[in-house]
């Protein structure tokens, strides 16, 4: 859907991960060039909070090893002009971390950006995975 400029995005999930880069999250996405999305990611055979960043086509990785499968994955991301903090937080009460701070400029002429959830299986030896997403709140700064 269609977010302001300033807005903070949250949602929780549980996911059935299979194989390498299987994901879930949120996306943030002004077009196929710039971009960010963060969540949940099976790299290496363990669970990660990943978030990539594209902006104008370059994109970078970050990973965070998680300790075990989060059960709910948190994720609270905060978008204030060109500033997204990504923030993830590990089962029912666990609080928040800060993962990322990253630049993510408006592209179009507008003031809106599109913002909802993803999830993935890249891996061509995939056939999928279970994602449940609940509670997903996208909330206008004033």
């Amino acid at each position: 859907m269609d977010a302001e400029q300033s807005f903070t995005a949250t949602v929780n999930l549980e996911a059935d991960y299979k194989v390498l880069y299987d994901q879930a999250g949120l996306m943030i996405r002004n077009d196929a060039y710039n971009w960010l999305k963060c969540g949940t990611e099976y790299v290496d055979g363990r669970y990660h909070a990943s978030v990539v960043v594209t902006v104008n086509g370059w994109s970078d990785w970050s990973l965070v090893p998680l300790e075990k499968p989060p059960s709910p994955f948190r994720l609270r991301v905060k978008r204030e002009r060109e500033a997204i903090h990504v923030e993830y937080g590990e089962g029912e009460n666990g609080p928040f971390k800060i993962m990322r701070l990253a630049y993510l400029p408006l592209v179009k002429k507008t003031r809106t950006i599109m913002v909802g959830i993803m999830c993935a299986s890249p891996n061509e030896e995939s056939d999928g995975f279970d994602v449940i997403f609940d509670q997903l709140n996208i909330t206008k700064h004033s």
